[in-house]
C-alpha cells in the first residue's frame, strides 16, 4: 500500500499557537471561524481551528 495523505483538524480556543510545529499558513479568518495550518518535522499537516457559531455549516451556503 502506498502513502496516504492525511490532515488532522484540532478545534482549540487559540489557533495562533503551534509550539514546535512549522507554520505553513498563518492564522486567518475563514467563513467557519479562524484557521492556522502547520506541519510536524515529518511533513504531516494539521490545522488549528477555532469555530464560530456557524462552524462548518457556513460552507453549505443557503
Amino acid at each position: 500500500m502506498g502513502a496516504c495523505p492525511m490532515t488532522l483538524t484540532i478545534n482549540i480556543d487559540v489557533p495562533d499557537l503551534g509550539a514546535g510545529a512549522v507554520l505553513k499558513a498563518a492564522a486567518r479568518d475563514a467563513p467557519y471561524g479562524k484557521i492556522a495550518m502547520l506541519a510536524d518535522p515529518f511533513g504531516h499537516g494539521f490545522c488549528l481551528v477555532r469555530l464560530n457559531r456557524q462552524g462548518y455549516d457556513a460552507l453549505l451556503g443557503d
